[in-house]
């Protein structure tokens, strides 16, 4: 009987939310590595340089900067990228503990933005990158908005 009351509660609440999308394509810049001699702790600083598409018919350049390491088999990363559309941005913050290295799926937060990208400022999101070749990469990242955020968004006027 409780389920059935949780059912038709959630149901009832009609919560919508809509997809906010953006991809990436660009190159990744390993710089300033360190690699202990039995291999167990690597740290190095990370760059990339690229071009990102929205699904808000938004376009624009990424540049991103931070520190990965690999310690005992685990990943960690602090990274923040500006995403840059015309005379608007917004920053997505990558701060993951713990992951397995072959993992290419990422958390992250848009920790700052303009104009219509203002509507993202503290979402949580989910990531998918792919390394391309040696120094080449694919992303694509999504967070699920409220659609009156969205709508704003979409509709925003410079």
């Amino acid at each position: 009987m409780k389920i059935l009351v949780y059912l038709i509660l959630l149901l009832t609440l009609n919560i919508k939310s809509a997809e906010f999308t953006f991809e990436a394509y660009g190159v990744n810049d390993m710089k300033n590595s360190v690699v202990t001699k039995n291999k167990e702790h690597t740290y190095f600083s990370f760059i990339n340089e690229g071009v990102i598409i929205t699904n808000i018919d938004r376009v624009g350049e990424s540049h991103c900067a931070g520190g990965l390491n690999i310690s005992k088999g685990k990943m960690s990363s602090d990274i923040l990228c500006e995403n840059i559309s015309g005379e608007y941005f917004f920053y997505t913050k990558y701060t993951n503990a713990n992951m397995d290295p072959s993992s290419n799926i990422f958390k992250f937060e848009i920790a700052d933005g303009t104009g219509p990208f203002l509507e993202l400022v503290g979402q949580k999101c989910t990531a998918a990158y792919l390394p391309i070749e040696s120094n080449k990469y694919l992303f694509k990242g999504k967070c699920d908005i409220p659609d009156a955020n969205f709508i704003r968004m979409k509709t925003f006027k410079d």
